[in-house]
């Protein structure tokens, strides 16, 4: 309630990701409803219960976070069969308010199997681009680095728009609505 209640008085729209690693369609589905369905149900009911009358029109939903790593160690066909799953039982209540189901990007390869095998459940593609100046095992410390540690992150991070290119080009190619016509 706490988070919701600040995005309303700072005016901005809440991103909220659901727990693919170790909660269930279910528990996404059921608080989906608990926030969003302005009607009588059970968790709409335990809403106003627990001192909230009025639903939060959340339209922004993740299909999980870093699912390949601490987020559940998932492959990107695993990932993109649960984006599929829970696509078709998470609904959005509330009326006139776009829905938007967001899954996890990565990289090249983990963005294109995702978006083939589920482009058509999803609805946009949080994107995860990391600059750790050696390999991700061994990110070392974020505040005692060498000059050449820090040479290499800014040029990873100088990458960022040839990865956004790429990803774009990976979801338009698998965008049926884009295709058809």
């Amino acid at each position: 309630h706490e988070l919701l209640v600040l995005c309303e008085m700072l005016g901005c729209e809440p991103y909220l990701a659901g727990n693919l690693g170790g909660g269930t369609v279910r528990a996404m589905a059921e608080w989906m409803e608990y926030l969003t369905m302005s009607g009588e149900s059970p968790m709409a009911n335990l809403r106003r219960k627990n001192g909230r009358h009025d639903p939060w029109p959340v339209s922004f939903w993740g299909v999980g976070n870093e699912n390949w790593g601490g987020g559940g160690n998932m492959r990107p066909q695993y990932y993109a069969d649960l984006s599929r799953q829970y696509a078709c039982f998470c609904r959005h209540f509330t009326p006139g308010k776009k829905l938007y189901k967001v899954a996890c990007g990565l990289n090249d390869e983990w963005n294109d199997i995702l978006m083939r095998e589920a482009g058509q459940s999803i609805d946009g593609l949080s994107v995860h681009y990391y600059t750790v100046p050696g390999e991700w095992s061994k990110k070392g410390s974020a505040t005692d680095f060498s000059e050449e540690e820090w040479i290499r992150t800014m040029q990873k991070a100088s990458n960022i728009e040839d990865f956004i290119i790429r990803t774009k080009a990976i979801m338009d190619r698998h965008d049926a609505k884009k295709r058809v016509g």
